[in-house]
């Protein structure tokens, strides 16, 4: 499967239970990196993505199959480091406090892809695509 997930330059996601940001730009890419495939959040992320179509559910980490999409925010990655063929890391290129960072190393994975994009909140966010 294929996990997004946003991160500071420290691999924070989050800070006392809620997100690091609400840049829509991240939204958008993510729509279009997962055109034409089922992409799956919960419901904390579905509010982040307004009325864009995604399958909603707790579980989704346990249901979604290889060819999947994944938008990881408050969820534990580590149990699933087998499952996750790519991460694609937004990264928003500052340090924000966070008690809650990435747990999976990026030491066995390659860098496929990287790019640059303007963010809504963000004057550079910086898209990575790992790979096993």
């Amino acid at each position: 499967m294929t996990v997004f997930i946003c991160v500071d330059d420290n691999l924070g996601v989050g800070f006392n239970n809620r997100r690091q940001s609400r840049d829509s730009a991240i939204v958008t890419t993510v729509m279009e990196m997962s055109q034409g495939k089922r992409l799956f959040m919960n419901e904390y992320s579905k509010r982040l993505f307004g009325n864009e179509d995604a399958i909603v559910c707790e579980d989704y980490m346990d249901i979604a199959f290889e060819d999947d999409f994944c938008f990881a925010e408050n969820v534990t990655l580590k149990e699933y480091n087998e499952k996750i063929k790519t991460l694609v890391l937004f990264k928003w290129n500052k340090v924000y406090p966070n008690d809650k960072k990435l747990e999976i190393s990026l030491e066995n994975r390659k860098l496929q892809d990287s790019f640059e994009f303007v963010g809504t909140s963000h004057d550079k966010i910086t898209c990575e695509v790992w790979v096993k």
